[in-house]
This record gives structure tokens, C-alpha cells and sequence, in this order.
């Protein structure tokens, strides 16, 4: 009988003890949301927020590739637009793009497949800050020396994004 109460008194403030550091746990592995998505998406019925370590379980991508505001070829490491589409459940036709400073861009959703577009949030191995551009800048792997493809869609390639909306 003694024995029982002793094990469960021990449970009790195994579990009691627990809490905390449960709780602690769940809001650690929250970070900063570095982006929003809203729109048309899934069932949701207010905008989707991803962290880093989120928007890092999606399909990562790296890639070499040249753009007109960096010098030389440059390797860049992010998610795919397409596999952030999918786990959002998109279902318009345009992604209203918000960079930190308000400036917007209509992206096409399907480019996000079409042309293998991702979201740069490593550059050179490095997380990107703000002043590299980051936290997120959507890149268009560029196709060298294809001047239509630059002039097309370097203007859709926004930096320091911080906000998707999916749209008819």
C-alpha cells in the first residue's frame, strides 16, 4: 500500500515538474515568423505564419546562379515556391508578393514550378539578413545570356519578403 501511494505521489510530481519544461518547449519552437501567407489557402481561415525551421522542412533547394544585383555567380539555399504553394494548399492564379518596405509584386502561381522559382534565404552558405536582402528573396534561377528571360521576370524577384497572398 505504501509502495502504491509512494508511486503515484512520484507520478504526480513527475508530471508536475514536467509541465514547464513542456510548455517552455512548445514556445521555443516558435520562432520569428518571417512569413505570412494569406489568401487563398487550404481551409484556413487566417493567414499561415512560418519560422524558419518551417519554411527549412519544405523542399530545399541549392542553387548556382547569377542575378543582376550581385557580382558573379552566387549560391543560394531556400525552399521552393511550389512546395510552399502545396503545403498552403493554394488554389488562385497570382501571389500578391509584400517585401518589409511595402513594395509589391504580382507573381504568376505557375511560375513557381514553370521556372523553378524559391525562396534565397541562405547566400554563400550564410542566413541572409536584411541588408543582404533577406530575410527571404524570391530568386528565378537565370538562364545566361537569355536577355527576354531577365527583362520577364527579374522585376518579379523581390527582396525582403515578408508576406504572400494567394488571389484569383
Amino acid at each position: 500500500m505504501i509502495r502504491r501511494c509512494f508511486l503515484s505521489l512520484l507520478c504526480v510530481c513527475t508530471s508536475a515538474l514536467m509541465l514547464p519544461v513542456v510548455g517552455f518547449a512548445d514556445s521555443a519552437s516558435k520562432g520569428r515568423v518571417l512569413l505570412t501567407v494569406s489568401g487563398l489557402v487550404g481551409a484556413s481561415e487566417g493567414p499561415i505564419e512560418f519560422d524558419r525551421n518551417a519554411l527549412r522542412a519544405l523542399d530545399w533547394v541549392e542553387v548556382e546562379t547569377f542575378t543582376e544585383w550581385t557580382e558573379g555567380k552566387i549560391r543560394f539555399a531556400g525552399p521552393t515556391l511550389s512546395s510552399l504553394l502545396a503545403s498552403v494548399q493554394a488554389g488562385g492564379q497570382q501571389i500578391l508578393a509584400v517585401a518589409l518596405d511595402d513594395y509589391t509584386v504580382l507573381i504568376p502561381v505557375e511560375d513557381a514550378q514553370k521556372h523553378d522559382v524559391f525562396l534565397a534565404m541562405e547566400q554563400d552558405g550564410k542566413v541572409m539578413g536584411v541588408r543582404e536582402k533577406g530575410p527571404i528573396w524570391v530568386i528565378y534561377p537565370d538562364r545566361e545570356n537569355d536577355a527576354q528571360f531577365r527583362k520577364t521576370h527579374n522585376p518579379k524577384m523581390i527582396w525582403q519578403l515578408s508576406q504572400l497572398t494567394v488571389r484569383p
